[in-house]
This record gives C-alpha cells, structure tokens and sequence, in this order.
C-alpha cells in the first residue's frame, strides 16, 4: 500500500513538474528580468524608395533560442529611438527582439532651437501635421520589410526573427502610430482612410492621444482588430496636447473587435511609461507604476506573441486586480471576434 501510495505520489510529481515551465512564464511580482543578456545597437537604416533616413536602436536577446518575437517602438512626440529602452531590454531579456524607430520630423530635433517658443512652436505644428503620421507609418512598414530581408542575411539574427509574431508599441504620439497600424481611421484632407498594416498581431500603447474635432469613436476605433493594451492614468495629459487624461482609455472603450486590456494607474501621468527615475517632482508611486507596466506587459505579449495559455489565464485572472490595488484599475474585456 504505501508503496501504490509513493507511485501514485511520483506521478503527480511529474504532472505539475510538466506543466510548471507553462506556468513558469506567468509574470512574478515585482517583475524580474529573464536569463538573457541583451546586446545594443544603433544602426541608420536608408529608405530609398522615400529618399528617407531610419534611424533605429536594437535590442537581440544574447543566446535565446529562436526565433525570437519582435517588438517595433514608436517614441512620442520631440522623443528619440531611445524612448522605452526599460520595457526593450526587459523584454529582451525574457526572449523578445526589440526595434525603436527614430521618426525624422516629430523626434527631439524639432526641440533643439535655443528659443524655446520656437521649439515648442515646431512641435505643436508637428503633432498636428497628417503628413508626419503618414511618414510613421511608412517608417513602420519599411522596417519590416528590412527586418524581413535581415532574417535571411548572415548573422546572429538569421532565421531567428519571427516576423509572425510582432506586436507595435508607442507612446504618446507613438501611440497613435500604433493605433494606425492597427486599424484606427485616420481623417486627412480627402476624408476618413485607414493606415493599418496586417502585419502586427498586437500592440501597447501608452498614453493614447485622442482626436478633438472628430467624436465619432465608435467608428474611429471599431475597424481595430488587434489584442492591445492600454496604459496611462489620472495626471495623465500632455504639455502640447490636447487630450484629458479623463479621454486616454477611450480607445479602450472602443476597440471591441480583439480582446484589450487597460491598466490605469492613479497618479500617473505623461511621464510615468517612459521608466525615468523616480524624484523631486514625479508621483510618489512611481517606482511600484513601473513594476505593474513591466507586469502587464510581459503577461500581454507572452500570451499574444508567444501564445501561452498560462499568461492568457493570468492576464483574464483576478492576479493583475490584487496587484493593482491601491495604485490603479485593471479591466480586461474579452473581443467580440475573440469569443466566437
């Protein structure tokens, strides 16, 4: 009998030591960086079909087995391809190949004038030039494209990109870029179009600026078909913009095709996603803010790039709620299209 007892024991032992690498990618709290060392690189990539300079930054997971999810960043508005370096070396280090587009037009450039009403001048006229998301978009198609052909080129990244699998991520003015590319309308001169790429299976935006003159949301956001995620907070509004941070999670609200998710953190304002160090002057939850978006965004991209059911579970489960309490709200809605 005891020794049926010690059998039946030894099985159940193998069954949950089988499922616990599933389990595994469930992310911990607080967050803790994956086994992989990332390496950097800037590269200056050459659209010449646009007679356009790409500037990126790199983010390859050292030694990870491939291929290797990618994310493609969008910075915001007068920001650089170095905007959200925390979240791509953290994901990087969990397996993931990351991408930060520097968008010629609406990057830090535009900043740079001495007098400071004439830089805040020729950021104003820049987030709110059509032409500027029109080049985004183009940036985002065209990288692909190159990450396409380096996949097939000699190197460490060969065969190891999974272009499958590529999740557009942005803040501010780069969330809007990933908006589009997930099928947001965009209204220009000649009436409502549509930017999306069918490439992205996903996409994160952080603070998500939304359209003033044109309220029609349900038809703005109902063409999105893609999981996402949405992240910002009660403080959350812009010096040059024009959205109250009450008004960031109304892309949320709308997009009810794919599954979506939003984390609002209480305090947290325009700054709070870029992973700047907390100080004089930034909300006094600013370093547990980080935590919960590194958490949300791990379990996000670990269940829709690389399909794992136990970060699915643990995104719909109240696990997120218990860990936001206190700092913010957690909602999750199932897609229309998700729940067929």
């Amino acid at each position: 009998m005891a020794v049926r007892a010690r059998l039946v024991l030894l099985c159940l032992s193998l069954l949950l030591g089988a499922a616990a690498p599933a389990w595994a990618q469930a992310p911990s709290d607080p967050p803790q960086a994956g086994p992989y060392l990332t390496a950097i690189s800037y590269e200056n990539w050459k659209d010449s079909r646009r007679a356009r300079d790409v500037p990126v930054k790199l983010y390859r997971p050292q030694g990870a087995p491939g291929p290797w999810p990618v994310l493609i960043i969008s910075h915001g508005l007068g920001d650089s391809r170095d905007a959200l370096g925390h979240l791509a070396r953290f994901m990087s280090s969990h397996g993931y190949y990351a991408l930060a587009i520097q968008h010629y037009g609406s990057d830090m450039s535009l900043g740079e004038d001495t007098n400071w009403l004439f830089a805040a001048w020729n950021l104003w006229r820049a987030a709110r030039n059509p032409r500027n998301y029109q080049l985004r978009a183009g940036d985002l198609a065209f990288v692909l494209q190159q990450l396409s052909m380096r996949d097939h080129k000699p190197g460490p990244w060969k065969n190891n990109l999974d272009l499958g699998n590529v999740a557009v991520v942005g803040h501010s003015m780069g969330a809007l870029t990933a908006l589009l590319a997930a099928g947001q309308v965009f209204y220009t001169d000649v009436g409502p179009r549509s930017l999306g790429d069918p490439v992205p299976r996903a996409f994160i935006v952080f603070s998500p600026p939304v359209p003033q003159d044109q309220r029609d949301f349900p038809r703005i956001y109902g063409s999105i078909n893609l999981p996402g995620l949405h992240v910002s907070g009660g403080r959350d509004e812009a010096r040059l913009g024009s959205t109250p941070a009450k008004e960031r999670r109304v892309p949320f609200d709308h997009a009810t095709r794919a599954d979506q998710y939003l984390l609002w953190l209480y305090q947290g304002d325009h700054r709070t996603p870029l992973g700047y160090p907390p100080g004089e002057g930034r909300p006094p939850r600013e370093a547990r803010y980080h935590q919960l978006i590194l958490m949300a965004c791990q379990g996000f991209l670990d269940a829709y790039l690389k399909n794992d059911p136990a970060a699915l579970a643990w995104l719909r489960s109240p696990a997120m709620s218990r860990a936001v309490k206190g700092d913010g709200v957690w909602e999750a809605r199932q897609g229309r299209e998700s729940s067929k």
